[in-house]
């Protein structure tokens, strides 16, 4: 088995969410207590976790009624439990791939911290209070699903969504390749014609931009993380700060037309295939 890889892409954007404004009679009817005292802050104060079961949330709020922070709950593309395995996708996968899938997600687990959001959370309740703004909760939610697939691999994503103070959103995406035959999950560059580094300086080229500035900039930062296939072309992103001479994250896609003879054919994913 090859050493785990996963691409990583950390966007900042502003979203609208359902249910991540103020917590409504309507919305505290449907919550049912799960378990008190989760968690406790330095001053004493302490946090129950209810269960709003309607929406698969998990709500954590605090004895005064005021909710902190409210967590989806997560999703798999592909989970083994005692009544099989389920695929929540229409892609026909063997037995064997589907557990292998299954057993990678199982050991990735969530991608954030509960209790760091809490905190971040209700430091940002207790300045909302003092200073008099209004406080709106913070939000989690951790979604795997099918991205596309070739003849050879198939791809998966997984979205993390972290909503904090101002509304203001850290998106997290990650994908994960694996053999679509054994399961064997694959590093990016297993995809490549060339070496790392020779396809590394193909994939810049084949950007094809002219602002030599930013094309160094980018030579400079190029990550393995910043790399995921998408059904209709090769996407390398670049994450807020990684380039100085941008404001924001920059994300370039490359038709695979332009890849050929860089990446391996078997890997060009078949046009917007989905599950």
């Amino acid at each position: 088995m090859k050493e785990n890889k996963v691409t990583l892409i950390v966007l900042i954007s502003c979203v609208l969410l359902f249910g991540c404004g103020s917590d409504s009679k309507k919305e505290a009817e449907l919550l049912t207590l799960k378990q008190e005292n989760v968690y406790l802050f330095k001053d004493g104060s302490n946090v129950n976790l209810w269960r709003m079961e309607r929406i698969g949330r998990d709500v954590y709020k605090l004895s005064d009624g005021t909710i902190l922070l409210m967590v989806a709950e997560p999703s798999v593309p592909v989970e083994e439990n005692q009544e099989g395995i389920k695929n929540s996708s229409s892609l026909y996968l063997s037995e064997k791939v589907q557990k292998a899938v299954s057993t990678f997600y199982q050991k990735q687990g969530l991608l954030y911290d509960i209790q760091g959001e809490l905190e971040k959370a209700y430091t940002y309740y207790l300045s909302c209070k003092k200073t008099g703004k209004t406080f709106d909760h913070f939000f989690i939610s951790q979604d795997s699903f099918f991205s596309c697939t070739s003849n050879n691999i198939v791809c998966f994503d997984t979205s993390v969504t972290l909503v904090r103070e101002n509304r203001e959103a850290q998106d997290i995406l990650l994908s994960a390749i694996f053999d679509k035959s054994t399961g064997e999950q694959l590093s990016i560059w297993d995809l490549f014609v060339y070496s790392q580094s020779e396809s590394k300086k193909r994939l810049l080229n084949a950007l094809k931009i002219d602002d030599k500035v930013l094309l160094t900039e980018m030579e400079k930062t190029f990550k393995d993380e910043y790399i995921f296939l998408s059904p209709n072309g090769l996407v390398i992103s670049f994450p807020e700060g990684a380039l100085p001479s941008e404001n924001a994250s920059l994300s370039v896609k490359i038709e695979y037309i332009d890849l050929q003879g860089i990446l391996q054919s078997w890997a060009i994913p078949h046009p917007g295939k989905k599950g």
